[in-house]
């Protein structure tokens, strides 16, 4: 039986477990529960920081002022349909300076909600929240060959969602 075989053979800690085991007792080490959240606050509060300077957010307003009408197309926009957007999970927000505002890379040229937002929302959404997806789309992803979602949010939207996916599924299990 395969299971038996298995359960049977050596286990053999590969040489990745021991320097990351290393790693974790050696750099931590004398370190308070405390300072490692001072110092894991710190980097988040220095992500958020770049994120804004980098891509911006916009308050509703904003978001709906930005929106091309197209009168050939039948449609307007108002703060009603921006909020109407993050209802159905076309779009999130994050909270800013107690204000609630929209990371502006998650809309495109014509200030309408990109496809693949919708799409990553479904999948991680459950996952994250506010914040965590923001930085989700600017950080490296290894399922993008280290590139950031919001990179090839015009030229790859496909990998971003299979990104997504593998990611979610590695969340799972």
């Amino acid at each position: 039986m395969v299971v038996a075989r298995l359960s049977k053979a050596p286990f053999r800690r590969s040489r990745k477990n021991d320097l990351l085991s290393e790693l974790s007792n050696n750099s931590l080490a004398g370190i308070s529960d405390e300072e490692i959240a001072r110092r894991q606050a710190a980097r988040n509060a220095a992500a958020r920081e770049k994120l804004l300077s980098e891509f911006g957010v916009l308050s509703g307003a904003q978001v709906a002022k930005r929106v091309v009408w197209r009168p050939d197309d039948g449609r307007s926009s108002s703060r009603g349909t921006v909020g109407q957007w993050k209802r159905n999970g076309l779009v999130f927000t994050v909270n800013h300076q107690g204000r609630t505002v929209y990371p502006a890379y998650q809309f495109d040229k014509d200030g309408r909600p990109r496809p693949v937002v919708a799409d990553v929302l479904a999948t991680l959404g459950q996952q994250g929240r506010g914040w965590q997806l923001a930085l989700w789309f600017t950080s490296a992803n290894g399922w993008l060959g280290g590139r950031r979602p919001v990179d090839v949010l015009d030229t790859d939207p496909a990998a971003i969602s299979e990104a997504a996916r593998r990611e979610a599924f590695d969340l799972v299990f």
